[in-house]
């Protein structure tokens, strides 16, 4: 007898569960003899003890190495290969099982088991090793004897054969079709909610039916993707197997198999959908079309409902290159939007003119897009859609129609659709005789009698592939007269036969210039990267013409970044557009406006982006990750790093951290004793405001004593506020508001006072008024568990919140507007023509960026939501 040492701990962290042991164990006689047919198992749960047989000899050096196996590259359907798996199996049944072992093939039989091993500190741990010796006379194949096998993977062993693709496999016994020849099979699955993926023979996942009628499916070669997938347990991603099983499925099957699943037409389904590309790569046809079926298409969401009201249903948007019609084809073109006419835009701008006439503000949004047949129940109001025909027609019909869709908004903001609409009202019936100029302007602006103009949504490609979208995202301040250049990026997206999804970005002051990395005004952005004819850097005011000396680029211009767009959102490998083509994350609109502004990540250049990222990892190694003070010194690198080139920028970051180290440390240390605990009322988050305080008075040229006694005094008042607020005679469950908006209030006086006093004054008198304010939210006695916006209603009295993006814009366009309007006019009227009345409209646009901008305040930002989110 001979000892074999493998070099292999009982530590080795591996853990194998009693399927995959049995599977591995299983695979290897499945994998010589060819089918289980020649692989006998014997199993018996009262004496504990398991047995399998073979048909083939293998040698012994097989066991004894990592990576030794007789299965190679070119057999594509075994299920091994990796030369591992008895060796693993082993050492977790010894281990994990408590089960005894014994294998044999041909003249050498062995037994595995666990020895320990010593060094000068003690005991490393167990090593497996196999104990040989030779038999005779041979065995006529292998066996494999366990002993000690607990119940639980005693019955593993007899479920073995549902575990791979074979004959005797109980869960495989209804075929949909097979093809041994190509290696692959469909079979109706014993559960109505769940089957099988069978890979290289051997079950590897799971897919699920929930609307029954569920399938399992083999494939027994290899996919070379796969090869990776060393644990053999569990595939993550099913989608590239069943797309190459459907790909070898005869026209017939997989016309069938579609049909089988038409339950999933609507709502999708793994296979269903590998079915329907495989079947649009071949160009097939559904034999018969199903009623009531139609397709769904892009820009359809606005005639979904309809179409179920009328008793269709919506499949998958993939079936219309199967020959199912689909939403447009159907309802016709005259429910898709369209880009308003010169005509309609100027009526358009009269029904904005007469909602600020009627209301005194600003209408929530301005929509740009009409569609031909009329709204019917309101519908595409909430969508932001124009009618023609409303437009068309005289000065009432319209204005009632146009000022609905002004005032009415879905998502945020949709709970004030009933205000808006009252507002519209009032005013209408006070200033009933004072709209006789909007009339006769509207009159005066006839609609041209022309065709409306493409959207360029088509299909232009003869391959049936999805077609990609490009986006372009154009930055600009509202108020700019970029109408030439939206006609440039038409024109430039029409000759190169490309379809695009276009949106406008408001540039509101340079802190969101900043965040947009925005080169010049406007910015034209196509799949994440800027127009540019000439590689100037911007000037403060972000007004640098960077189109060669133009305002905005040409179409000319625009036809190459359109081209290489159109390229990058098109998936060539699996033949249809990329999932993220028309999913810009940048994209500001709607509701999703507030989050896209504040996830810099997705607005900003990729090298701002990793340059912030190297500045953020010194910071963090010199301060720690979870300091309070990682932002504030993040501010002060950075505004040491504006007036230095970028490419220079790691010469000065080590001088910039030491200066402002040791100072913020210092603010760190100090503010401690001013963090209101848990226990005391307070949120326990570290005041940041009184740092930031600090900072600017040591910016100031104060010296680091001034600093720190200024901390010191704003934390002694802060720290009363704290006190009071938790005295008051409030309700328990209200307590915790009042506690946060007290010292919320408190912070926001001391960043704009330097006098304690000043700013306890202020929190105090805020408080008071707020819970005076509140106190009609506040339930009966008897509902004591019920909900109630008590400190909703206080939160935002004090003003807690900042507003929101949207907000932010409203009040800018209405500041902002105005001026480069005037400014043109008046350039017009000095005789310019219309390249001079632009240039004025930069300028003006230059100035009130400059006002709009508060420096101070764009640095505080950032504090104060670091502090709100802590």
């Amino acid at each position: 007898m001979s000892i074999h040492r493998l070099s292999l701990l009982d530590t080795y962290k591996v853990r194998w569960d009693a399927p995959t042991v049995v599977r591995d164990v299983v695979q290897n006689f499945f994998d010589a003899a060819g089918s289980l047919d020649q692989v006998r198992i014997e199993v018996d749960k009262k004496k504990k003890t398991v047995r399998i047989e073979g048909p083939t000899v293998f040698a012994l050096d097989l066991l004894r190495y990592l990576g030794g196996t007789t299965k190679s590259a070119s057999d594509l359907r075994s299920a091994g290969g990796f030369g591992e798996g008895f060796k693993i199996c082993a050492l977790v049944l010894l281990r994990d099982f408590g089960v005894g072992m014994e294998a044999g093939a041909g003249d050498w039989r062995i037994r595995p088991f666990l020895d320990e091993v010593h060094y000068e500190g003690g005991i490393l741990g167990r090593e497996l090793c196999y104990a040989a010796e030779h038999v005779e006379p041979p065995f006529p194949g292998s066996t494999l004897s366990l002993t000690g096998v607990p119940n639980r993977l005693a019955r593993r062993f007899e479920q073995a054969a549902e575990l791979f693709h074979d004959p005797k496999n109980p869960r495989l016994q209804k075929p949909f079709f097979v093809d041994e020849g190509l290696g692959i099979g469909l079979y109706h699955s014993p559960e109505q909610n769940k089957g099988e993926v069978y890979y290289r023979r051997q079950i590897r996942s799971r897919l699920s039916f929930k609307h029954g009628a569920a399938l399992s499916v083999a494939y027994d070669d290899r996919l070379t993707d796969l090869d990776a997938d060393r644990d053999r347990r569990h595939i993550a991603t099913t989608g590239p197997i069943l797309h190459r099983l459907c790909l070898r499925l005869p026209d017939e099957v997989l016309l069938r198999l579609l049909d089988h699943l038409r339950r999933y037409w609507a709502g999708g389904n793994s296979l269903l959908r590998a079915a329907v590309h495989a079947a649009a790569e071949r160009g097939l046809k559904l034999t018969t079309l199903p009623k009531r079926w139609l397709a769904n298409a892009p820009q359809a969401l606005r005639f979904q409902e309809r179409a179920k009201r009328k008793g269709f249903k919506i499949a998958l948007a993939a079936f219309a290159e199967l020959g199912l019609p689909s939403l447009i084809t159907h309802f016709g073109a005259a429910v898709v939007p369209r880009p308003p006419t010169e005509g309609e835009q100027r009526r358009i701008a009269i029904l904005a003119e007469l909602y600020h006439r009627l209301t005194g503000h600003a209408a929530p949004r301005i929509p740009l897009e009409v569609q031909e047949e009329p709204l019917v129940n309101g519908y595409g109001r909430y969508n932001g859609v124009f009618s023609a025909p409303s437009l068309a027609g005289d000065f009432a019909v319209g204005a009632a129609a146009g000022l609905a869709v002004l005032a009415c908004v879905r998502g945020a903001g949709k709970e004030n659709n009933g205000d808006r609409l009252t507002e519209l009202i009032e005013g209408a019936l006070a200033q009933s005789d004072a709209l006789d100029d909007l009339r006769a302007r509207w009159e005066a602006a006839e609609l041209a009698q022309t065709a409306p103009e493409d959207r360029l949504l088509e299909v232009f490609d003869d391959e049936k592939h999805d077609h990609p979208v490009v986006q372009v995202a154009v930055f600009s301040v509202p108020g700019l007269p970029i109408d030439p250049l939206l006609a440039a990026i038409r024109e430039a997206a029409r000759r190169e036969r490309v379809a695009f999804r276009l949106t406008l970005v408001p540039i509101l002051d340079l802190h969101h210039a900043h965040l947009a990395a925005c080169r010049g005004l406007p910015t034209v952005r196509i799949h994440h990267r800027d127009v540019l004819t000439e590689g100037a850097a911007p000037r403060t005011a972000f007004l640098r013409r960077h189109f060669a000396g133009a305002a905005w680029p040409t179409a000319e211009a625009l036809q190459p970044p359109l081209r290489q767009a159109w390229i990058a959102a098109f998936d060539y490998r699996r033949g249809r557009r990329r999932r993220w083509a028309d999913q810009p994350a940048w994209a500001l609109k709607g509701e999703k406006a507030e989050l896209a502004y504040r996830r810099r990540h997705d607005t900003e250049a990729l090298a701002r982006d990793q340059q912030e990222s190297n500045i953020r990892a010194a910071v963090e190694a010199r301060l720690g990750a979870r300091s309070p003070g990682v932002e504030l010194l993040m501010q002060q690198v950075k505004r040491g790093l504006e007036a230095r080139p970028a490419a220079t920028w790691p010469e000065h970051l080590p001088a910039l951290l030491d200066v402002w180290t040791a100072p913020i440390q210092a603010f760190e240390a100090a503010i401690v004793p001013f963090t209101p605990p848990p226990a005391s009322g307070g949120s326990g988050a570290q005041p940041l405001f009184l740092m930031a305080r600090a900072i600017e008075t040591l910016a100031a040229g104060a010296s680091l004593d001034d600093a720190l006694a200024e901390l010191s005094r704003g934390g002694a008042a802060f720290l009363t506020v704290c006190a009071e607020a938790t005295d008051l005679p409030i309700r328990s469950d209200d307590a915790r508001s009042v506690r946060g908006c007290a010292q919320q209030s408190f912070g926001r006086a001391w960043l704009a006072s330097p006098e304690p006093a000043t700013a306890l004054a202020c929190a105090r008198e805020v408080v008071a008024e707020g819970i005076r304010l509140s106190g009609s939210w506040q339930p009966p006695p008897q509902a004591e568990g019920q909900r109630n916006g008590f400190g909703e209603a206080l939160t935002r009295h004090i003003g807690a919140y900042q507003p929101t993006f949207i907000e932010r814009a409203f009040a800018a366009v209405e500041r902002i507007t105005p001026r480069v309007r005037s400014a043109m006019e008046a350039a017009r009227a000095q005789g310019a023509d219309e390249r001079g009345a632009e240039e004025a409209g930069f300028q003006a646009c230059a100035a009130a960026l400059h006002e709009e901008a508060d420096p101070r305040g764009v640095r505080l930002t950032i504090v104060l939501d670091a502090q709100l989110r802590r």
